[in-house]
C-alpha cells in the first residue's frame, strides 16, 4: 500500500468506529459490549495503520535530511544559502523553514492545536513546517519519534512557574546537562577525626629541611540518569475552538502537576525509576525523642538538637520542611531563659517566629533562624519525616524537557483528546554517608530527621 492508502485505511477504522459511537449518542444510550469490541477493533486497526505510517514517515524524514545534507555540502564556503537561491522558494519550502506559518506561536493552545493536527494525515505542509520551525533540529510530526518538543518560550514558561511555585525546586543545585547522564565528582569524607579533610587530605607542621609526609584526596563519583514523569491533559474540541484560554489553563495544570511529582521524588524518592530522595539518602542523621516523649508532639529540645547535628556549614541555606500537622506543636516551643537556677515562665525564650509575625518573617515562619517551609510531601505528625531540617543546596538536580504529544485514541469514547507532557530528570544528595567531626562522636550531616513519636 502506498503512504496514501495506508492514510485513508486509517482513517477509514476511525470513520468506523465513531459511527458506532455516534450511533449510541443518537440513541441516547451506552455502547454495549459488542460495539465496544468493534470500537476497540477499529481502533486497534487504525494503530496498525499509523505504526506504519510512521515508519515510512521516519524515512522520507532522513532522506529529506540527506537531501538536505547534501545540499550544504554542495554550496560554495562562505556564502550565505539565502544569496545562492531564491529566498522567495525557501520561504514556501516548509521542509527548510517552516513555510508561510514558520512565525513562532502566540499561545500555548495554538501550538497544542498544531500538535493536534499534525498526526491527521491530510494536514497542511504549513502546519508540520510551522512545528519544525519552532523546535529545530526535531521531528516534530512524528509521534513515534517521542511527540513535539515545546517551544522555547512555553517550555520555559513551564518550567520558570514550577522553580517560581515551587519552594523544594527553587532551592536544589541544578547542573547543566548536554545527554542523558553525567557524573559528578564528590569528596569520599566520612570522618575529620583521625586529622584528615576531604577525604584524605592532611596538612603536617614541617621543620626547616624536613620532608613533607604525602597525602591525597579521595574522590568519588555519583551518577544521575534522567528518568521521565509524565503528565496527562484532556480537552475536547470544543475547548480546542479556544485555544488562547485553554492553552493557558493546561499550560499551569501541567506546571503544577510537574511540580508536585518532582518535588515529591526529592523529598521521598527511592531512587528506582525516579530520583533518590532526601528521606532515603546515606547522608541523613535521624536524632532521638525525649525520654518520656509524649506520641504525636515536637518538643523544643528536639529542634535544638536537630540543629545542633546539622553540619555548620549548611546552616545558612538550611530549611525547615515540615507537614502542616507539625505547625500548631511549633507555636508552643519555647526554652527556659535561665540556666542553673530556677525558671518561671516569663523567662521562656520562644523558638519559633510565625510569618509576619514580631520579626516581619515574610512568607514563612522562623525556626532557629531559618524558614519552615509547610509541604504536603512530609509524613504526618509523629513519623519520621514529619519535619526535616535540611540544605537543599547539597542536592543535585539535572533536567530536560518537557515535550509534549498527543492521541486521540485514550479518550475516544469521551470525544477527548489527551495531551501528554513528557519532563525527564534525576536528583539525589552529593553527601555519600554521614560526616564524624574531629572532637564529637555526634555525626553530623545536611539532612537531619526527627525519630519518631509513636
Amino acid at each position: 500500500m502506498t503512504l496514501k492508502e495506508m492514510c485513508e485505511a486509517r482513517q477509514a477504522e476511525i470513520d468506523a468506529a465513531k459511527a458506532i459511537r455516534d450511533k449510541a449518542k443518537a440513541e441516547d444510550r451506552d455502547l454495549t459490549d459488542e460495539e465496544l469490541v468493534q470500537v476497540e477493533e477499529h481502533l486497534a486497526a487504525a494503530g496498525q495503520y499509523q505504526t506504519q505510517i510512521d515508519a515510512i514517515r521516519k524515512r522520507q524524514v532522513v532522506l529529506s535530511r540527506l537531501d538536505d545534507a547534501d545540499e550544504a555540502a554542495r554550496q560554495p564556503v562562505g556564502v550565505p544559502r539565502a544569496i545562492l537561491g531564491n529566498p522567495q522558494n525557501e520561504r514556501s519550502n516548509p521542509r527548510i523553514t517552516g513555510g508561510e506559518a514558520s512565525e513562532k506561536y502566540s499561545t500555548f493552545g495554538e501550538f497544542l492545536r498544531d500538535v493536534r493536527e499534525a498526526e491527521n494525515p491530510a494536514c497542511s505542509p504549513a502546519i508540520r513546517g510551522k512545528l519544525h520551525a519552532a523546535a529545530p533540529g526535531l521531528r516534530t510530526d512524528i509521534q513515534s519519534e517521542g511527540g513535539a518538543l515545546i517551544p522555547t518560550e512555553f517550555a520555559n514558561t513551564i518550567l520558570r512557574r514550577m522553580y517560581t511555585k515551587g519552594q523544594i525546586l527553587s532551592r536544589v543545585r541544578r547542573l547543566p546537562i548536554s545527554g542523558n547522564t553525567i557524573e559528578i565528582p564528590y569528596v569520599n569524607e566520612t570522618s575529620r577525626a583521625d586529622g584528615s579533610r576531604m577525604g584524605g587530605v592532611r596538612g603536617y607542621w614541617v621543620a626547616e629541611t624536613k620532608a613533607i609526609t604525602d597525602s591525597k584526596p579521595d574522590f568519588g563519583r555519583l551518577s544521575l540518569k534522567l528518568k521521565k514523569v509524565a503528565a496527562l491533559g484532556y480537552c475536547t474540541d470544543e475547548m480546542l475552538s479556544d485555544y488562547g484560554a485553554t492553552g493557558t489553563l493546561l499550560q499551569d495544570m501541567f506546571a503544577d502537576e510537574l511540580i508536585y511529582q518532582a518535588e515529591n521524588a526529592i523529598v521521598n524518592g527511592t531512587g528506582a525509576g525516579r530520583p533518590q530522595g532526601i528521606a532515603n539518602a546515606n547522608a541523613k542523621v535521624e536524632v532521638t525523642i525525649e525520654t518520656n516523649q509524649t506520641a504525636d508532639t515536637v518538643w523544643g529540645p528536639n529542634i535544638v538538637k536537630m540543629w545542633s547535628r546539622l553540619y555548620s556549614e549548611c546552616r545558612p541555606n538550611a530549611v525547615w520542611l515540615i507537614n502542616q500537622d507539625v505547625e500548631p506543636y511549633l507555636w508552643s516551643l519555647a526554652l527556659e531563659g535561665r540556666f542553673g537556677s530556677a525558671s518561671t515562665a516569663a523567662d521562656a525564650v520562644p523558638l519559633y517566629y510565625p510569618a509576619n509575625g514580631v520579626t516581619n518573617a515574610g512568607q514563612f515562619g522562623i525556626l532557629m533562624g531559618r524558614p519552615v517551609i509547610p509541604v504536603e510531601y512530609c509524613d504526618t505528625v509523629g513519623d519520621v519525616n514529619d519535619i526535616i531540617l535540611v540544605d537543599l543546596s547539597q542536592y543535585l538536580w539535572i533536567e530536560k524537557g518537557p515535550e509534549a504529544a498527543e492521541s486521540m485514541h485514550v479518550r475516544f469514547a469521551y470525544d477527548e483528546m489527551t495531551y501528554r507532557l513528557t519532563y525527564r530528570c534525576d536528583g539525589c544528595c552529593w553527601w555519600s554517608s554521614v560526616l564524624t567531626p574531629v572532637n564529637s562522636s555526634n555525626t553530623l550531616a545536611p539532612i537531619v530527621t526527627l525519630g519518631a513519636r509513636a
